[in-house]
């Protein structure tokens, strides 16, 4: 299987994920299809209201909401009107699995690494950490974005993978035990 395959099965399929990262084969979970996940997440609503419940319902966010019209509407422009129509009213998982056996190499390199990407980012928690790295020592990083400087606290925790990250120097600690080894370092 190829990896663009790979990333169809991942978007289309509920599949098997290793979510330490480690490359242990015992530790893989079951993951639900990319694309149920983006169609919960229109879904998803807050609770606003404070105590005993009843609170009103909020928006997950539009975010999920444009990012299916992005799959949605990649899928028909790239395909000729005599090959989108046949597949038109299939189920989006299907459609994609579809238009994948169809469209050209390029689109599908282009987009389905993307949409991996930004549908697990809706559910990614990172935040930074105002501390020093102990391996580089550098505490904050600057950037250019959009012709703008920003500075930005050089750690990083990804609080599904159980990682941190230094943007200076690279070095990554991963696991309840790095984690624990970085606070004591900071």
């Amino acid at each position: 299987m190829t990896n663009l395959e790979d990333l169809v099965v991942h978007l289309t399929e509920d599949h098997k994920v290793n979510p330490d990262k480690t490359g242990k084969t015992f530790n893989l979970v079951e993951e639900y299809a990319l694309l149920t996940q983006l169609e919960q997440a229109k879904t998803m609503r807050l609770n606003s209201g404070g105590g005993g419940g009843g609170g009103a319902k909020l928006p997950f966010g539009v975010g999920p909401v444009d990012l299916q019209n992005e799959i949605e509407t990649v899928i028909m422009s790239t395909l000729q009107p005599w090959q989108y129509a046949p597949i038109a009213k299939l189920p989006l998982p299907e459609r994609l699995k579809e238009w994948f056996g169809l469209v050209d190499i390029g689109p599908a390199e282009n987009y389905l690494p993307k949409w991996v990407h930004q549908i697990r980012d809706l559910f990614t928690t990172k935040f930074h950490l105002e501390a020093t790295c102990p391996e580089c020592h550098t505490a904050t990083i600057t950037q250019e974005q959009d012709g703008q400087i920003t500075h930005k606290d050089a750690l990083m925790v990804t609080v599904e993978s159980q990682t941190a990250t230094c943007a200076n120097c690279g070095n990554t600690w991963t696991g309840v035990d790095d984690l624990n080894y970085l606070a004591g370092k900071i």
